[in-house]
C-alpha cells in the first residue's frame, strides 16, 4: 500500500444534514469521530434522507462543545453532544436497522416546524456508535475530470466524501487495494454508487439535472448504476 496525501477531510454528524470541514480527522476504530451519528427520523422510525427532502440540504451544522443547527432563515437550534431523553429504540435505514435515543422533543420540534414534517432527532446509542462504518474517499483528479467536462466547478459537498485524496490518477481510488496516511490503514470495500442526491443544490436545496447528467456519460457501469468514489474501511486508529 502507499501513502495518500489528505487535501480535505469532512464528517457528517446528522446523516443528509451538510458536513463540516475539519482541519484534521481523529479516526476511531468505528471510523471518523462524530461522523454520522445523529439522524432524523419520521413517524415510522425511518430514517429521513436528502433523496426525500433535499431542502435538508439548507441546514447548517457547526460542532463545538455544543452542536447547533442553523435553518436558512438564521434562526437557530444547540444540544449538547451526549443529550439524549427516552428509551431506545430501532430506526429503520438503508442498510438495516440502529438503535438510538431521541436527543430531546425541543429540537425535534423545532426541526419538525422547518420541515413542516414531524421528525425527531436521534443519537446512536453507544453500542451502535461502536459498529465500524466506511469512509468515504475521492480523489482530487476525479474531481478535476468532472469539472472538466461540465465546464465549470462542482460543489464537492454534493457527493459527501469524507477525504479527498491527492496521488491519485482520475478514479484510481476504485482499483486500489488500499492506502495509509499515518497509522491509519484504508483498505477497499467498494465504489459508491450515486443517486438523485448528488443533484441537490446545496445552496439552494433545489434537484439539478447535474452532474448526474454528465456522469452517466462516462460513468454508468453495465449494472445501471453510476460509480463516483469509493468506500474503504479503516485499521487502527491515529489522526489523518
Amino acid at each position: 500500500m502507499s501513502e495518500i496525501r489528505v487535501l480535505e477531510r469532512y464528517i457528517y454528524p446528522v446523516r443528509s444534514l451538510p458536513g463540516i470541514r475539519l482541519p484534521k480527522m481523529e479516526i476511531s476504530e468505528a471510523g471518523p469521530v462524530l461522523d454520522r451519528q445523529w439522524m432524523l427520523v419520521d413517524e415510522k422510525n425511518a430514517l429521513l434522507t436528502l433523496k426525500q427532502r433535499p431542502e435538508l440540504a439548507l441546514f447548517r451544522v457547526t460542532l463545538g462543545n455544543f452542536m447547533e443547527l442553523t435553518w436558512k432563515d438564521g434562526d437557530s437550534m444547540d444540544f449538547g453532544l451526549s443529550e439524549t431523553e427516552g428509551e431506545a429504540f430501532k430506526v429503520k435505514t438503508g442498510d438495516g436497522e440502529v438503535e438510538a435515543q431521541e436527543v430531546s422533543e425541543e429540537v425535534s420540534a423545532w426541526i419538525s416546524e422547518k420541515l413542516d414534517k414531524k421528525v425527531r432527532l436521534v443519537r446512536q446509542t453507544d453500542q451502535s456508535q461502536k459498529e465500524a462504518h466506511p469512509v468515504q474517499v475521492i480523489s482530487k483528479a476525479s474531481l478535476e475530470l468532472l469539472d472538466m467536462k461540465l465546464g465549470k466547478k462542482v460543489a464537492v459537498s454534493r457527493f459527501r466524501p469524507n477525504l479527498v485524496v491527492d496521488a491519485l490518477d482520475a478514479h484510481q481510488e476504485d482499483l486500489i487495494e488500499g492506502f495509509y496516511i499515518g497509522k491509519v490503514e484504508f483498505h477497499f470495500v467498494k465504489k459508491t454508487p450515486r443517486d438523485e442526491v448528488i443533484q441537490t443544490n446545496p445552496l439552494t436545496g433545489k434537484v439539478e439535472e447535474e452532474p448526474m447528467k454528465t456522469l452517466n456519460a462516462y460513468r454508468k457501469e453495465d449494472d445501471g448504476n453510476v460509480y463516483f468514489g469509493s468506500y474503504f474501511a479503516t485499521q487502527g486508529v491515529g489522526t489523518v
